[in-house]
């Protein structure tokens, strides 16, 4: 009966690893309820060796592979959520995350009483790029863009990448609204 509480233990501990780490939001929270975690399985060891006045082998592994467990799920779950909410291209916000950005911003806008802005920002031409040069080029391509988007003062301004070849911004603060729709940027 012992082994078998025991184990239903073990496995709580391994429910418990996946819960946190799918749970956490930050790597202090992680690390915090990772410490829980292995004092209560610590003392349910402690307590598993004084009754059977033995230390197996496998006792002693399981510690370490909890601590593994518990660092893989936890980089993991973090590299899951950053390919759900950004742009493994740019690094960008994606458009689930940028619309979860824009009501936040809205709610603040609201509060304090400021006007928000939204641009969307399209690269002109990018199929014949990268019909003519490849995918990598237009990866290049996308790159560029992204990076003049971002130069500049960045106060109160949120770029996303919206689609293949579009970016929306979010401009906070604005002082005006402005009578036309569209520009078309030109490079230098």
């Amino acid at each position: 009966f012992r082994r078998v509480l025991f184990r239903s233990e073990l496995y709580l501990a391994y429910f418990a690893i996946l819960l946190i780490a799918t749970m956490t939001r930050t790597q202090r929270q992680m690390i915090a309820f990772f410490g829980i975690i292995l004092v209560v399985y610590g003392a349910a060891l402690f307590r598993e060796v004084q009754q059977s006045g033995l230390v197996l082998e496998q006792h002693l592994l399981r510690m370490p592979l909890l601590l593994v467990m518990a660092i893989f799920y936890g980089r993991t779950v973090e590299t899951v959520r950053s390919l759900t909410q950004f742009d493994s291209l740019t690094g960008f916000p994606n458009k689930r995350k940028f619309m979860s950005l824009v009501a936040e911003a809205v709610e603040q806008a609201r509060r304090t009483k400021t006007m928000l802005g939204v641009l969307t920002v399209s690269v002109d031409g990018f199929k014949m790029v990268t019909d003519t040069f490849g995918h990598h080029a237009g990866d290049h391509v996308m790159k560029a863009a992204a990076s003049r988007l971002t130069q500049g003062p960045a106060f109160g301004r949120t770029v996303s990448r919206s689609g293949a070849t579009e970016f929306t911004l979010l401009l906070k603060n604005v002082s005006a609204p402005q009578d036309r729709k569209s520009t078309r940027l030109n490079s230098s």
